[in-house]
């Protein structure tokens, strides 16, 4: 919201305030955090948390940062809890779903992926063609 309102100022003015830099560094710190959970664990367990974190993470930077108001009418208050709420029950739900049990059963065994390639030769070696391109982790 800040952002736009600067660039409609000129562009002078958008590139000498700092709120759009803020906003390129907490869009780049995001990703970061977003892609070291989902190698963390597996999707089904990183992903309901990050949906869960995301809206409440987007309200406190619109609150503390950028000085948005929330409505504090009876009715809104309400609507919020119930919209908290639902999140929640949706995460527990998903977390106990036998079908993200039946992934995660099945799920392979990552140490396998963490080995380095190894290259076997044809037995023509001079030509340093490789034929192909095995695992030297376990191939079951």
């Amino acid at each position: 919201k800040a952002s736009t309102h600067l660039l409609g100022e000129g562009a002078s003015t958008f590139f000498t305030s700092w709120q759009p830099y803020a906003m390129a560094v907490v869009a780049v710190a995001g990703a970061i955090v977003q892609q070291s959970a989902f190698q963390a664990g597996p999707l089904p367990a990183s992903l309901p948390v990050m949906d869960a974190v995301e809206p409440a993470v987007a309200v406190c930077i619109g609150v503390f940062s950028f000085n948005e108001h929330l409505d504090t009418a009876p009715l809104a208050v309400v609507v919020q809890v119930v919209g908290v709420c639902a999140l929640l029950a949706g995460i527990v739900v998903l977390d106990r779903s036998p079908v993200i049990e039946e992934l995660q059963r099945n799920e392979p065994d990552r140490s396998a992926w963490d080995q380095p390639a190894r290259r076997l030769r044809s037995s023509s070696a001079k030509s340093g063609k490789c034929d192909e391109i095995v695992s030297s982790g376990n191939s079951s």
